[in-house]
């Protein structure tokens, strides 16, 4: 476990910057007295997450903590690396059910709604396909080991019992992996506490995904900054206003072998590392978890059809950027050129 932890924290420096918190900009006339904004960071998720809020310095204190707690208590449950989260148990227990808490199942519930909605390009049981890549030691699997994997890599293989709150996976040997919306389910989770501890006004940045609420009708906009693909810069900036973000990029976690490119993001469908495009960003109104969704399957599905699906569904903006930089996105996302410069 510890080994894996010290791997993915070498992930963190680049996952950080997938959204880059720009500044906070309020209204600063509403506020008086000794409400101030107030940021706190701590380790969790696998990744730093920050917190921001309007609030006097005790009542953020309280509030924080308690969000902080919750994001946690959503990392002991969904995380497969840990040996004693509820999806870890899961995988060991296949073929048989596991009864599960209302996190957990939700998650899972979830995640196989938007596997149909994607086609199958998000998948939560890609766990074996994942498996096979190691980043650290640029490893890449053998067609035959692919092949394999992918026999037990089918999000229809998941059993949902709705009345008594179990998931079985039918094959043994199927590994869940949350993934590609833990992060996104954690920030829906802490802005929940925090409303419920009074706070107003903020934002929770997981890195690759981040959660703005301003529940003032005074306050002002978030800007969020997008990451350059290729350059350390910042490529555009987005205004936002109770918007949740999140980006998926090929630059957050990858390997150069012969040349080649191999990142984290698997499509499910093949197997390997998803081409066609460098970095897809979404803005919508739904869930944090349900945008990190739609940000890892978009970019797994291709520029084509990702942003057919983006323009598809409602309440959902869209920003990718394909392999040789062209630039596609949906109706209310403008100011960026048709193609982006790649290199100096």
């Amino acid at each position: 476990m510890k080994e894996n932890r010290k791997a993915l924290l070498g992930f963190i420096g680049l996952v950080i910057i997938g959204l880059m918190l720009v500044f906070l900009s309020p209204n600063t006339a509403v506020f008086r007295g000794e409400v101030k904004t107030h940021k706190r960071t701590k380790l969790l998720l696998d990744t730093y997450v920050t917190i921001k809020v309007r609030a006097s310095k005790n009542k953020a204190k309280i509030a924080t903590d308690a969000a902080f707690s919750r994001m946690a208590q959503i990392e002991d449950r969904l995380n497969r690396y840990d040996e004693k989260s509820e999806i870890s148990k899961i995988n060991r227990s296949a073929p048989k059910p596991v009864a599960l808490s209302e996190d957990t199942f939700k998650a899972v519930k979830l995640s196989l709604k938007y596997a149909k909605v994607t086609d199958s390009n998000f998948d939560v049981t890609i766990g074996p396909l994942v498996l096979l890549f190691d980043y650290n030691k640029k490893v890449v699997p053998s067609k035959g080991k692919i092949r394999e994997a992918k026999k037990l890599v089918d999000w229809r293989n998941v059993v949902l019992n709705e009345e008594r709150k179990t998931v079985a996976l039918n094959k043994k040997g199927m590994i869940l992996d949350l993934g590609g919306m833990a992060k996104g389910f954690a920030a829906d989770e802490a802005y929940k506490v925090l409303v419920k501890k009074g706070i107003k006004e903020g934002l929770i940045d997981t890195g690759s995904s981040t959660y703005t609420f301003n529940l003032k009708k005074e306050s002002g906009l978030f800007k969020v900054g997008l990451k350059h693909p290729r350059k350390d810069k910042i490529l555009t900036v987005f205004k936002v206003r109770n918007k949740r973000l999140s980006t998926s990029g090929d630059y957050q976690r990858y390997f150069v072998k012969s040349g080649k490119r191999y990142h984290h993001i698997i499509n499910p469908r093949t197997g390997y590392p998803a081409k066609g495009l460098m970095s897809v960003t979404i803005i919508s109104d739904k869930s944090a978890a349900e945008t990190d969704i739609l940000s890892t399957a978009i970019f797994s599905m291709g520029p084509d059809e990702g942003i057919k699906l983006a323009r598809k569904l409602k309440g959902v903006e869209g920003l990718l950027i394909d392999s040789d930089g062209a630039v596609k996105s949906t109706s209310k996302i403008s100011g960026l050129p048709s193609r982006i410069r790649l290199k100096q």
